[in-house]
């Protein structure tokens, strides 16, 4: 959980919360978002843009055989003080729908769930609704819990575009670089692990010739996402070393984690934004934001990816294990301002904002609540 916006970086997952934390809050009566603190002491209550915040410091004792519930433990506890509340939206860890001294339950999924444990058969019966991020989530969870199919609803994560009306912070972050007007740059956002496909990126740049390679900025680090075992640790994991050893004859600038104020300025220096997961994404944030800054992606045809980022419209969908196509996306793209702009300008059009996501989210919360 960050406790600064002017110097925390947030995953996906977070923001994602945060944000309909921060929209939700104008629609119902009161909103306190919990999440795991990754500092010591765990933070008591306190404010950040409008939303109120707990974080819960896990316990140092809780694993029961292969699961680590010390976070839901910690939680529990402090439910357990905690005066009851109307509705307790969690997002998506099924456990969390343990937690006592709540009149309705909701579980939002980002992520696919996958088949059903005997313990989370059980959970799901606590949840009055089942919120997913993408239609491809919402069918994967109705295939694998099929009596669950009249409970779920699609809503999906917002944006704001507003954050991206100021195109100087791009500006400035290019000429912090050593960047030229003309240099061609793709920026890569998120998580620096396998899955985020960010080696094939660089297996895609690295045999252009030294003249066409365009500058790659990344944005992320190992740890972005905190977990019980990250917590507290601010150090590299072994596979961003390897990327940084691999990209080293690229035009390459890593910036590591990113706070959330000076994400806009990262976006807004992309001719393109470079997703390539290589596995089924339940929407990928970073493609929403790219919409809201006006810039076409290059994005891997994975799991709900396709709904958003429309192919050939605001951006170009590629095989996920084909570096070759890739290339050919970015070297097309890249070479092409039009075609860059004009992409650009319909993402834009087509974003999803957080005032759209509020009132579908305010709606069920509602229904659910009747």
């Amino acid at each position: 959980m960050p406790r600064t916006f002017a110097r925390d970086s947030v995953s996906g997952l977070v923001g994602s919360a945060l944000g309909f934390a921060r929209a939700g809050a104008g629609t119902v009566h009161s909103v306190e978002l919990w999440g795991l603190a990754d500092r010591a002491p765990a933070f008591d209550r306190y404010a950040l843009d409008g939303v109120h915040l707990r974080g819960i410091r896990p316990w140092r004792l809780g694993r029961v055989g292969p699961l680590d519930l010390r976070y839901q433990l910690a939680a529990g506890a402090t439910t357990m003080a905690a005066s009851p509340c109307t509705l307790l939206h969690v997002h998506a860890l099924p456990t969390l729908l343990l937690l006592p001294k709540a009149r309705r339950r909701i579980l939002h999924l980002h992520m696919a769930l996958g088949p059903a444990s005997p313990l989370e058969v059980r959970l799901l019966r606590r949840a009055d609704a089942v919120v997913c991020a993408s239609e491809y989530l919402a069918a994967s969870f109705a295939a694998h819990h099929p009596r669950y199919r009249g409970v779920v609803r699609v809503i999906r994560n917002g944006a704001d575009p507003e954050r991206y009306a100021d195109a100087e912070r791009g500006v400035a972050l290019r000429r912090r670089l050593g960047l030229r007007a003309d240099d061609r740059v793709i920026v890569f956002a998120g998580q620096i692990a396998p899955e985020k496909g960010i080696d094939r990126l660089i297996a895609a740049l690295a045999p252009l010739p030294v003249a066409q390679r365009p500058h790659l900025v990344i944005a992320g680090s190992g740890t972005l996402w905190h977990s019980l075992r990250s917590v507290g640790s601010g150090a590299m994991s072994a596979f961003e070393r390897e990327m940084r050893e691999r990209s080293a004859c690229l035009p390459v600038h890593w910036l590591g984690k990113v706070a959330v104020n000076d994400m806009p300025g990262v976006l807004l220096a992309a001719d393109v934004v470079c997703c390539p997961s290589v596995v089924q994404e339940g929407l990928a944030t970073i493609n929403l934001e790219a919409a809201a800054a006006g810039k076409p992606v290059i994005a891997s045809r994975v799991g709900g990816i396709p709904e958003i980022v429309d192919d050939e419209t605001t951006g170009i969908l590629v095989p996920s294990d084909d570096t070759a196509s890739l290339a050919r996306a970015l070297t097309r793209l890249l070479g092409d301002t039009d075609l860059c702009r004009r992409m650009g300008a319909a993402a834009r059009r087509s974003v999803h904002t957080w005032d759209q996501a509020a009132k579908e989210m305010a709606a069920l919360y509602a229904q659910v609540a009747r």
